[in-house]
């Protein structure tokens, strides 16, 4: 064997005796804090501390690591060390395979307690029951928009939001045939669709297109059809058996989806959030105009505004705005004030660490 390639070996495995020895105390450290947190009934999931621990790391990171390998790293290396505590149980939409359970895995790492439920609705209803501690939901695709079921769901919940991921979306063509030609049906959700509508027209015309949310079930059906076909992930056809006939068959490239984190966290701020909330206006001219005032008269930036039908007033409408900032902040603070002068049921969803992206 090379002499060179050997001097470094051994250099690299003394390295490797100090990580472990590191690694084992940095555990034994985290054991402690969750003992502390237990008898406080404090959370063991505290996405502001994870937050500040990846910029803190990414600011002084020389290289050659990326930010995103450095991330990487050490979301398994706070994953594996809080599961000694207490492993988080999170639900997402499944079943598994879906780009909800990848993005629960970028969420909590591998060492957690990761379940497929059948719908958001389960999802939601998992957390505020207390039968879960988080559920992973999809809010926007930077192609499709926002997700309906998510924000009409958001409106009539007693959890909190406590955090939020960005995931990359690559979409595949999968089948258990072998080429185009012998497909005539594609299994495929509403954002899945809105985001490959272009080449689902110039490759697959003549196909019938039968909707089945999420991702992974469109999957497992074409799994059960001959001549059918499903927009999924590579991931979710090695899960099922099929065969990848094409994959990048997004409009854009730069394709991604936001999802938020669920549960009853309430994050301290970390100088990098954002704030989620609800309200609804009063039936007069002009007052959108005078609530969202409150915002722009304090210069608080709003990052998302959508609007979604009443749940308990029918032909009215509640807004959900996400605004840069935390619910602590002196700023924000005075604008939620101002804002119930101009605005009805106004409802903070909670304040979370903006993900690093």
């Amino acid at each position: 064997m090379n002499e060179k390639i050997e001097k470094l070996r051994k250099r690299i495995d003394a390295l490797d005796d100090q990580l472990l020895s590191m690694l084992n105390e940095r555990a034994e450290l985290s054991k402690l804090i969750g003992q502390l947190k237990g008898a406080a009934q404090e959370t063991f999931f505290t996405p502001e501390r994870e937050s500040e621990i990846h910029r803190r790391l990414a600011s002084k990171n020389p290289g050659p690591l990326s930010k995103e390998q450095l991330q990487t790293l050490f979301r398994e290396i706070i994953s594996a060390s809080r599961s000694l505590a207490k492993p988080p149980r999170a639900v997402y939409w499944g079943p598994p395979g879906s780009y909800s359970e990848q993005a629960a895995k970028l969420a909590f790492g591998a060492w957690s307690e990761l379940s497929a439920v059948d719908d958001l609705d389960e999802a939601f209803a998992k957390v505020e029951t207390r039968q879960a501690d988080y559920a992973v939901l999809p809010i926007e695709n930077s192609i499709a928009g926002v997700v309906v079921e998510s924000l009409d769901r958001l409106l009539r919940t007693t959890a909190k939001l406590c955090g939020e991921i960005y995931l990359p979306i690559s979409h595949a063509l999968v089948s258990k045939e072998t080429n185009l030609a012998k497909v005539k049906a594609v299994y495929v959700g509403p954002q899945p669709k809105a985001q490959c509508r272009r080449w689902l027209e110039a490759n697959l015309p003549s196909a019938e297109l039968i909707d089945c949310s999420p991702s992974s079930r469109a999957a497992q059906m074409a799994a059960e059809k001959n001549g059918a076909a499903a927009i999924a992930s590579a991931e979710a056809a090695k899960l099922y058996g099929l065969n990848v006939l094409a994959i990048g068959i997004e409009s854009q490239e730069s394709n991604t989806t936001r999802f938020l984190i669920l549960g009853f966290n309430q994050p301290r701020p970390t100088g990098k959030d954002k704030t989620a909330l609800l309200f609804a206006v009063k039936d007069r001219p002009g007052q959108l105009y005078r609530a969202l005032g409150a915002f722009n008269k304090r210069k608080l930036n709003l990052t998302m505004i959508e609007s979604r039908p009443h749940p308990r007033k029918p032909f009215s409408y509640m807004f959900y705005v996400e605004i840069q900032g935390h619910r602590d902040d002196a700023a924000l603070a005075e604008a939620i004030e101002a804002l119930e002068r101009y605005a009805a049921d106004v409802q903070p969803l909670g304040s979370f660490p903006e993900a690093m992206v």
